[in-house]
């Protein structure tokens, strides 16, 4: 239970889709939130395009296997000292570990990379070989001579930005790309694309 502190704030107002259901049946109307006890998640687009914040955020969100592994540890004890968490635990029949399950693994070679001109290694712990690639020919492309591109009117900026990235880089990987049919569709429903 939650107690309201501003009763004068006003509602967020939220039009549940036809195909949002509570308990199998339709959710009639629309829904009043209370802004004091909702939460904004995800990025906004400004965000996402903002380099220096993504890469502030990958600090958090790319750990290492070993800094995982020391969080998990410390939320499993954590719980496991918490009394009222085992008491809970235990009406379920659940419980953890005092320790995360330790596997023997082993590190395979990395892949050689095959592409027109020859092939190439890459370093396995960056799992990155786009600068390799660069500029260099596929072995075999498929021309994108009569195609259609269909996108929603709202993200008519990103597809234009789109295509002019696969001219811009298509053609030195050996792709020939020619201009598509442009379809923009009023939203991304399902029955926009039949």
């Amino acid at each position: 239970n939650k107690t309201v502190r501003d009763m004068d704030q006003p509602l967020l107002v939220s039009r549940p889709k036809k195909k949002m259901q509570k308990g199998g049946k339709p959710v009639e109307g629309p829904l009043y939130l209370l802004p004091e006890l909702c939460t904004l998640t995800g990025l906004t687009d400004e965000v996402r395009a903002d380099f220096h914040v993504m890469k502030d955020i990958a600090i958090h969100t790319r750990i290492t296997p070993d800094k995982r592994n020391d969080t998990l540890q410390t939320f499993i004890n954590t719980l496991n000292r918490n009394e009222k968490v085992q008491k809970d635990m235990k009406g379920w029949g659940l419980s953890y570990d005092k320790s995360l399950l330790s596997l023997q693994g082993r590190v395979m070679p990395p892949e050689k990379i095959w592409q027109r001109s020859g092939s190439y290694n890459y370093k396995p712990q960056d799992a990155d070989w786009g600068r390799e690639m660069r500029g260099q020919q596929l072995i075999s492309c498929v021309p994108m001579q009569n195609w259609l591109f269909i996108f929603p009117a709202r993200n008519s900026p990103q597809a234009q930005d789109f295509l002019q990235a696969l001219v811009r880089v298509g053609p030195p990987m050996g792709m020939n790309i020619n201009k598509p049919i442009m379809c923009e569709i009023p939203d991304d429903r399902t029955d926009n694309y039949l």
